[in-house]
């Protein structure tokens, strides 16, 4: 591996560290759109410790799948940021810049767009994603390590 490569790995798992609160298994309550929700959370570091896997997959009350996506966080040495590429069902996908604050993370599709946050609590992880006229999160999960 050359030099630069070496270089951009070291960079990128330093940077990724940053998110490391994420890593583990997590079972969480919620709601989603005014429906009660569970969540199953899964974030694991990749390929050289170089990207982080978070899968997530949202069950309604009576066990059936509410939503479920990927989400690839790296960091982009040419853009020097964090960044997250979400995939979700049917077969969308997006690429974002990844913000730092509050102790975790949040990223948003534009000023017009869902905003996602995630963030340590004293007692586990806060994920609430907020759309911009909307007074309370459309999502909101509590979780706990598994």
């Amino acid at each position: 591996m050359s030099a630069s490569w070496q270089q951009r790995e070291t960079e990128s798992q330093r940077k990724l560290a940053a998110l490391s609160f994420l890593l583990g298994e997590w079972i969480g309550e919620g709601s989603a759109e005014g429906r009660p929700v569970r969540g199953h959370l899964s974030a694991a570091l990749r390929l050289g410790d170089t990207f982080l896997e978070v899968r997530e997959t949202l069950t309604a009350a009576d066990g059936t799948l509410d939503h479920e996506d990927i989400c690839f966080y790296r960091y982009d040495s040419s853009q020097q940021q964090l960044r997250v590429l979400q995939m979700v069902q049917p077969a969308w996908t997006a690429e974002r810049p990844v913000l730092l604050s509050d102790g975790g993370l949040r990223w948003f599709d534009g000023p017009l767009g869902p905003q996602v946050s995630l963030r340590p609590t004293e007692t586990g992880l806060l994920v609430t994603v907020r759309l911009p006229d909307a007074p309370e999160p459309v999502v909101e999960l509590r979780y706990r390590h598994a």
